[in-house]
């Protein structure tokens, strides 16, 4: 007899959208064996309209987050799988047979993939979060272990209760640290494409804003949990610039013809507004953690020195040696270009020094992360210095190579380019890596780039793609 599934929907406030969740989960076939909703203190008619849609109601009569609710589902569940949905998704035909195709393949926890509404909506807002949805992590782009999200995830009942179910201490990314913690246990995890469900993005301003600060605030309290991880959410981190910044940099994408939401005069206003967001968060987030204002999670132990190190690789060599401009000048055009070719440059500086020591003994770590921040890294040196300790570079010239693809890792990017001010110092830097080609945008005015932004751009970032 094949497996059941028992889905579970943590629902507060959700009449609007728990009808057509309810339906899309029955809608599964025979596999599906009961639907559960756990309504977590709404005050309108989610409970009624679950009961009406044909799923079993669990109400709780004061609200305790969705980690609450999930675990008070799953305690209710008879089947031995558990697949967990959010109120304002849809799940697509065939998605819980995929989610036990992958669990019969071996995995004990599956994530599956959440997509927008096929017309998610006018507002600037719902264009805005649909852009930015979330996705599971199918590689470690957080820096430690591959992860899935409550949206869309399954897990064998029996591997779920001897975890002890989702961290309720965690107002949000309990789901990241449900699939950490299985991992370190030993239990396999898979992500399958097949799996779908189309997930609504938030639809009002403050929506967005209490979701983007609300993330913020758990990240202090995951990093206290896996304190002894530390490259545990190494690009999970409140954005280091002000709203102002933000705000300027949005803009700027915007000019070159692509803003990140499809709205060139709202989007960087919504930008710097989850940046303030955010920062907000993590601000009370650190509070939690020092007055003890929330209870702090339980702090994971690792098992061993290497699981304790565990780190998901450096990317390899650089793509391009970018060069043909000074100043501000040169850190525009390679941002710009880098950004269109789909990956990162840090800023140049560091360059000079490689070159007059590249065989020599390699510096301290942090001391040369720390330096590349003074020289306008964004990177945090602290984590920079450990992740770059582990590549153990013996020289110079591999400890400057070696820290651009710290700094890549650090920006969940898989290519990078290496930036130099001056051609002669570009060379020379291409003949000690002999495979990588240098790029000169030198013919390129930032008068042009004014004039013509989107094209420019493109002819750039065409460049690098060649290189």
């Amino acid at each position: 007899m094949g497996s059941t599934v028992s889905v579970v929907v943590a629902a507060r406030n959700a009449a609007r959208t728990i009808g057509p969740c309810v339906a899309s989960a029955r809608a599964q076939g025979a596999v599906v064996g009961e639907v559960i909703v756990v309504d977590d203190g709404s005050d309108d008619e989610t409970s009624a309209l679950a009961t009406v849609a044909g799923a079993a109601v669990t109400r709780l009569e004061t609200s305790g987050g969705p980690s609450r609710a999930r675990n008070a589902g799953a305690a209710r569940a008879t089947g031995d799988v558990l697949a967990f949905l959010d109120a304002d998704a849809v799940a697509r035909p065939g998605w819980a047979a995929a989610l036990l195709d992958a669990l019969a393949g071996g995995a004990a926890v599956v994530a599956g993939q959440i997509e927008p509404p096929a017309a998610p909506g006018r507002s600037a807002v719902v264009r805005f979060a649909a852009e930015r949805r979330p996705a599971p992590d199918t590689s470690g782009k957080n820096g430690f272990l591959p992860c899935g999200m409550t949206a869309n995830l399954a897990v064998r009942a029996d591997v779920f209760r001897d975890l002890g179910g989702l961290d309720e201490r965690l107002a949000a990314r309990e789901d990241a640290d449900f699939c950490f913690r299985a991992q370190l246990a030993g239990h396999p995890f898979a992500i399958t494409d097949r799996a779908v469900v189309e997930h609504a993005p938030r639809d009002t301003l403050v929506g967005l804003l209490r979701q983007q600060a609300r993330d913020a605030r758990a990240a202090p309290l995951m990093r206290w949990k896996y304190q002894w991880f530390p490259f545990q959410g190494a690009v999970q981190r409140a954005d280091r610039r002000g709203p102002l910044t933000v705000l300027a940099h949005s803009s700027a994408t915007a000019a070159l013809g692509r803003p990140p939401g499809g709205d060139a005069l709202v989007t960087p206003l919504l930008d710097a507004a989850v940046t303030a967001a955010r920062r907000v968060g993590e601000a009370a987030g650190r509070l939690d953690v020092l007055t003890g204002w929330r209870p702090a999670p339980a702090v994971i132990d690792p098992a061993s020195a290497t699981a304790a190190a565990r780190a998901t690789p450096l990317p390899g060599d650089p793509v391009a040696i970018i060069t043909g401009a000074t100043g501000l000048r040169l850190r525009a055009l390679a941002t710009v270009a880098a950004a269109r070719a789909g990956m990162i440059a840090a800023p140049n500086g560091l360059e000079y020094q490689a070159l007059d020591r590249w065989d020599d003994p390699a510096p301290w770590s942090l001391w040369l992360a720390r330096r590349a921040a003074a020289s306008g890294w964004d990177l945090p040196a602290d984590l920079a210095a450990r992740r770059l300790e582990r590549e153990r570079p013996r020289s110079w010239g591999a400890a400057f190579v070696d820290l651009h693809r710290v700094h890549a890792w650090l920006h969940a990017s898989t290519r990078y380019a290496i930036v130099s001010a001056d051609r002669r110092a570009a060379d020379a830097l291409a003949a000690r890596l002999p495979e990588v080609r240098v790029v000169d945008l030198g013919g390129v005015e930032l008068t042009e780039l004014l004039r013509r932004p989107a094209d420019v751009a493109d002819r750039m970032a065409s460049e690098l793609g060649a290189a």
